[in-house]
């Protein structure tokens, strides 16, 4: 659903950016989310890597957190009942599709695909660095796609990813666009937060929010 950034996602999102300019890290394209929060985030690091708020922005619907319908804004527990009342246990929760335009892991899954396919790969450049900026279910079907193209990632590493941490990859095109290795170089790195940021984004998680 749609959600302001919060004061803390912006201070994270501003160490983030400054990491990248410290280590003189930059990007020739930015994509993320049409969703506020994540479009925000995106703004913040790319105007702390270039010192200004200009440039273009690629958003996309298919970045989107995973929609729960009508069961948008509910807790995890709420979510849970709803579901084994519908006849989904543990090991089925993923296909549980909540009533009013609810998806499935598989249809997140598949957007991701798409943007893969479609967006990403059809008009990335060899030697260009890019940006993504997304949510952290959509991260975890990324990593997904990419173990299917052989990309060595652990089931361990498969997790919801902490706020503004980085997943570097390496990906090597055809000419022809198609993918010829992914290589990953950090998974849920935070080398910008200190434990105080952590700290209180942990206790963020603990109250819900």
């Amino acid at each position: 659903m749609e959600t302001q950034l919060t004061d803390l996602g912006r201070d994270q999102a501003k160490l983030l950016g400054e990491y990248f300019r410290r280590e003189k890290i930059s990007f020739d394209k930015y994509y993320s989310s049409d969703l506020i929060r994540a479009h925000e985030t995106c703004k913040i690091i790319r105007s702390e890597i270039e010192l200004h708020d200009e440039g273009v922005i690629l958003t996309s619907n298919l970045l989107r957190e995973k929609c729960w319908g009508n069961l948008q804004g509910q807790t995890i527990e709420m979510i849970r009942k709803t579901a084994s009342d519908a006849g989904y246990d543990v090991s089925t929760m993923s296909q549980f599709r909540p009533e009013g335009g609810g998806e499935t892991l598989d249809d997140v899954h598949e957007r991701i695909r798409n943007f893969c396919k479609n967006e990403l790969f059809q008009n990335a450049k060899n030697n260009e660095r890019i940006l993504v900026v997304l949510h952290g279910g959509p991260i975890r079907e990324f990593m997904k796609i990419f173990r299917k193209f052989g990309c060595p990632i652990d089931q361990k590493d498969l997790i919801i990813t902490p706020n503004t941490s980085i997943n570097e990859f390496d990906i090597l095109l055809t000419p022809e666009n198609r993918i010829q290795n992914i290589a990953p170089l950090r998974l849920h790195s935070m080398p910008h937060l200190t434990l105080d940021v952590l700290k209180n984004d942990s206790a963020g998680y603990e109250d819900g929010n």
